[in-house]
């Protein structure tokens, strides 16, 4: 359970999610860029293919004395295939590569005809036109022209024939792999045959392979992994630095400030901190010395006039002075204890939480009380004892005042210790839960204390809470009663 609310707590955190956002957008951008650098290399192959193979071509029509001549089937008299006198035709070796070809699977020839164009698309549209502009660069003047870049055409058996062997095999598939053709023809002026050439080229990438993708966006993803690293680390660190500062101010401890450093925001946002934090300090130590200074100042009055009292007749009267003097003590005492527990910067130790409890449990069962704590395991964490104990005295005398028993019990969640005092008492109106941990808020609206304390017990409890990096909860139970929870950052 504990590695899944780790989990789902490192899923919704801002490093997280940071990351993945920068991970998605900038691998879908790779993707991209890959896309588009595939094909604009595609394109450049066709050009350049297509270049080299009109610069030759048009050297060699410059010299087209050289060109051996190769006879079209056609233009032979008698049945196609046929001899005159009905024999068959020996082989034409002329068909054999010429003197100088463009590569080594290339063919330069002179013929009756032109040479086929094949009807598929070309993947060079406008090579026809650089034809063209070669020709007139190089003044060959010609009566007509032809030209077509593609997939050559299907071919039949082997067989024999030397151009065909010398094909590229496939050592996956075992099959003969077809290069692309260029096909080029001109008819000169002044001449009666053409020109014509076949220039095989290599296949081109006519698709996008996955295993090249994940070549070239391993050593992408490597940097991009170093660089979303360093951008989620100079954003959260100073983000959990600010948290941790947080928690101090609310401990009240002096060393709350931040170091001011990092990006400008960044600075801004720890100068804005370290400047609220002195403030409230500033406040909170006014406040204190205040409430302190108000309680010493009336306890000097108050002594006064209880030993003026003593000697009051008749005695009915004096015992009701007597009785509002000590209510006033109470109240004084309580407003003092209050701003201890509020103004207290003492150094935490680590200490048994659990025996805590059972001290002060154990006090209020001498006392013949209906308190009981529920057995729990020995829980050791940094705390102030005396204010624990204070904190615990509130939450029970609450509990008894107004239920008439208390049940007490602790445990760990996560990184908290937690502590719940229940009753089974009338409970109180859900609307009230954040106004009674207030001071000087009370259950009741009357101002008597019969029926109250000063209205301090839990904003104590919530004040001594938050010293120890915690808070106090009001949760009501069912059928009734009531549920005191207070937390205590381990």
């Amino acid at each position: 359970m504990k590695s899944l609310m780790r989990l789902l707590s490192t899923l919704n955190s801002l490093a997280f999610r940071v990351a993945l956002v920068l991970f998605f957008t900038l691998s879908a951008a790779q993707a991209v860029n890959f896309y588009l650098f595939s094909e604009k290399r595609r394109e450049d192959l066709i050009q350049e293919a297509s270049f080299n193979a009109i610069e030759r071509f048009v050297e060699r029509v410059a010299e087209s004395d050289r060109i051996r001549f190769e006879p079209s089937i056609n233009s032979r008299p008698g049945r196609p295939g046929r001899r005159e006198d009905g024999r068959r035709p020996k082989p034409n070796r002329s068909r054999l590569p010429p003197e100088r070809p463009l590569n080594p699977n290339g063919r330069l020839y002179k013929s009756t005809e032109a040479i086929p164009i094949p009807s598929s698309p070309s993947f060079n549209p406008s090579i026809s036109e650089q034809l063209s502009s070669a020709l007139i660069q190089n003044n060959i003047e010609a009566l007509n022209w032809a030209a077509s870049y593609s997939i050559a055409p299907e071919q039949g058996p082997l067989g024999r024939n030397r151009e065909r062997r010398q094909q590229p095999i496939d050592q996956v598939s075992n099959n003969r792999i077809r290069p692309d053709e260029i096909r080029l023809s001109v008819k000169l002026k002044g001449s009666s045959y053409w020109i014509n050439s076949i220039y095989p080229v290599k296949p081109l990438p006519v698709k996008l392979s996955f295993s090249d993708f994940i070549e070239s966006a391993s050593i992408f993803v490597f940097f991009l992994t170093i660089a979303i690293a360093l951008i989620v680390y100079s954003l959260v660190r100073p983000l959990k630095g600010l948290s941790k500062a947080t928690v101090k101010v609310g401990q009240r401890e002096d060393n709350a400030l931040l170091p001011v450093e990092g990006p400008n925001e960044i600075r801004q946002v720890t100068q804005s901190f370290n400047q609220m934090s002195r403030r409230v300090n500033e406040l909170l130590r006014e406040k204190d010395a205040m409430l302190g200074a108000l309680g010493h100042d009336l306890r000097t009055p108050l002594t006064s006039l209880r030993l003026r009292v003593d000697k009051m007749t008749p005695v009915e009267t004096r015992e009701d002075v007597i009785n509002t003097l000590d209510e006033t003590a109470k109240l004084i005492d309580d407003i003092l204890e209050f701003a201890r527990s509020v103004g207290d910067r003492g150094t935490m130790s680590d200490y048994d939480i659990t025996s805590i409890l059972y001290d002060v449990v154990a006090d209020y069962q001498d006392m013949q009380t209906d308190v009981t704590l529920i057995d729990a395991p020995r829980i050791v964490a940094p705390c102030k004892p005396a204010a624990i104990k204070r904190m615990m005295r509130d939450l029970i005398e609450n509990a008894l005042k107004y239920a008439g028993s208390a049940q007490v019990s602790i445990s760990t969640y996560d990184n908290c210790v937690t502590i719940k005092v229940e009753d089974e008492g009338p409970g109180v109106e859900e609307a009230m839960f954040d106004s009674l941990l207030q001071p000087f808020k009370r259950g009741e609206d009357s101002r008597s204390r019969s029926t109250g304390g000063t209205g301090l017990g839990l904003a104590i409890a919530k004040s001594v809470a938050n010293a120890h990096g915690g808070d106090v909860m009001l949760m009501n139970r069912k059928p009734k009663g009531l549920c005191v929870i207070a937390s205590i950052l381990l």
